[in-house]
C-alpha cells in the first residue's frame, strides 16, 4: 500500500482504531504486538509488546502476543481488517473445546490472522520460526497440535460475516473498504 496501513482512514477512522473498536467490547485484555515499538501508536491504554521473535512477520506477532498473555487462549487479528465481526469471533471461540487453535478457511484460504490460538502452540510456533517457516498456515499440518479448521458455511451466515475476513492489502481492497465505510 506504500504507507503504514494502521493509519489509513476509511469511514473517518483509522484501520487500527476500527479493529480496537471491535475487540474492546469482547475481550478484557487486548495486547498489541508490534515489530517496532513506537510512541505515536494510539493504544488506548492497552499493553504493547514488541516481537519476541524479530523478523518473523505475523508468526512473530502471534507468538509475542500469545507469550505475553496471561490467558490460555488469544484471538489474533490483523490491524488492517476494518470489518471484524463479533459474531464470527464468537463462532470461532465457541468451537475451541480441546483444540490448540481454531482457524477458518474462507474461499479456500486459511485465515490465520483472524483465529484463536492456545498457549500449547508456542513450542511449535517457536520451532517454525527457528526453521524459517514463517507461514502460520503451517500449524495446520503440525502433528504436535490438534487444530480445528472451520469452513465458510460454519462461520459465514451473511455478507457482514464474510467481510470480517477482508484485509486491506491492495488499493482495490482499500477502495472496497472506503465504499463500504463512507463517513456518516
Amino acid at each position: 500500500m506504500g504507507e503504514d496501513k494502521r493509519f489509513i482512514k476509511v469511514g473517518g477512522r483509522t484501520l487500527f482504531d476500527r479493529v480496537l473498536d471491535s475487540l474492546e467490547p469482547l475481550f478484557e485484555e487486548v495486547i498489541i504486538s508490534v515489530a517496532v515499538e513506537s510512541d505515536w501508536l494510539p493504544v488506548r491504554g492497552h499493553r504493547v509488546v514488541p516481537d519476541a521473535l524479530p523478523n518473523c512477520a505475523t508468526l512473530g506477532g502471534v507468538y509475542s502476543g500469545l507469550s505475553a498473555s496471561d490467558r490460555d487462549w488469544v484471538f489474533a487479528v490483523a490491524c488492517d481488517m476494518p470489518f471484524v465481526n463479533p459474531s464470527v469471533i464468537r463462532t470461532l471461540a465457541d468451537a475451541r473445546n480441546d483444540a490448540d487453535f481454531v482457524i477458518a478457511r474462507v474461499k479456500s484460504r486459511l485465515q490465520p490472522m483472524h483465529a484463536f490460538y492456545r498457549k500449547t502452540c508456542l513450542p511449535v510456533l517457536g520451532k517454525m520460526a527457528q526453521n524459517g517457516d514463517l507461514r502460520l498456515q503451517g500449524l495446520v499440518s503440525s502433528s504436535a497440535l490438534h487444530g480445528l479448521v472451520l469452513t465458510d458455511a460454519e462461520v459465514i451466515h451473511g455478507s457482514e460475516e464474510e467481510l470480517s475476513f477482508l484485509n486491506v492489502n491492495t488499493p482495490a481492497d482499500f477502495d472496497l473498504a472506503r465504499r463500504l465505510l463512507k463517513p456518516a
